[in-house]
């Protein structure tokens, strides 16, 4: 039977802190990879236009592999993408209105345990 990981998520938002500031936003959350866990999911909130998607993979001793999903708060894919390869970071432009709960959901191949997935989420 698999576990489920969840995701850790901080949130930086740029928008209302001064004319000097970009408006921005970005949110990342944090996977750690746990051995014989299969699958990751974290509910993050966004308010704005996704821009970037950016997952960083670690390397790990097994070959992991893994792929990721978002979907929106109407259960709809707007984003995947994989097998993604370890020791790698792959950075995905994007456009896509969201406002809400979104879904990020991880499925990794042969876990070791050893490091965390991020992914990061930016926009305006």
């Amino acid at each position: 039977m698999a576990t489920v990981s969840t995701g850790v998520t901080t949130y930086v938002d740029d928008r209302l802190t001064g004319l000097d500031k970009a408006p921005v936003w970005e949110n990342t959350t944090t996977f750690p990879l746990i051995d014989g866990d299969t699958t990751g999911t974290a509910t993050v909130l966004v308010n704005g236009l996704t821009q970037k998607v950016i997952v960083k993979v670690p390397n790990t001793s097994t070959d992991t592999q893994l792929s990721i999903v978002i979907k929106d708060n109407g259960d709809n894919t707007i984003f995947s993408a994989g097998p993604l390869a370890e020791t790698a970071t792959y950075a995905y432009s994007v456009s896509e209105p969201l406002s809400g709960e979104i879904d990020l959901a991880l499925s990794f191949t042969d876990p070791d345990g050893t490091g965390s997935v991020v992914v990061t989420l930016r926009g305006v």
